[in-house]
């Protein structure tokens, strides 16, 4: 593999790393598990209502971690879960939970959205693309390797 190559890989492993353990951080500061700031985030982002499985896929977390963090939100009464279609379960943010969202993810929105106004409009469409094309790259790329 030439240098460029890995030094660019190696450079956008360590940006990848630094965003995840800013969100990290974030999550401590309002005292979530990164687990339950992800549920926080995406209910507060994306709309209410989701099932467990659709948090799951948002949060790219497995069954059984969101499945205790949402129980625990639910007991610290940011959640409450309501009875879907089949064994499907609905996660909606409590008036707490919403209270607690504006106050913890409603920060960390802004500072997205301001970071991405920062861009003109052509720095931001070629970031899009970019990471879409990559993403999608290496999931293919990933998923083709064999189990060992």
């Amino acid at each position: 593999m030439p240098s460029d190559i890995q030094e660019l890989q190696r450079a956008f492993d360590m940006n990848v790393k630094a965003i995840d353990e800013a969100y990290d951080r974030t999550a401590k500061r309002c005292h979530l598990s990164p687990s339950s700031f992800d549920i926080l985030y995406t209910l507060f982002a994306y709309g209410d209502g989701c099932t467990q499985k659709e948090l799951c896929e948002r949060c790219y977390d497995g069954k059984q971690t969101v499945n205790s963090a949402v129980h625990k939100m639910q007991r610290d009464g940011l959640l409450q879960i309501s009875a879907g279609t089949g064994r499907n379960t609905h996660v909606h943010l409590t008036d707490a939970g919403r209270a607690y969202a504006a106050r913890a993810i409603a920060p960390v929105l802004e500072a997205e959205h301001a970071v991405l106004e920062s861009f003109d409009e052509d720095e931001r469409e070629l970031l899009s693309r970019v990471i879409d094309v990559y993403t999608r790259r290496l999931v293919q790329a990933l998923d083709g390797i064999e189990s060992v």
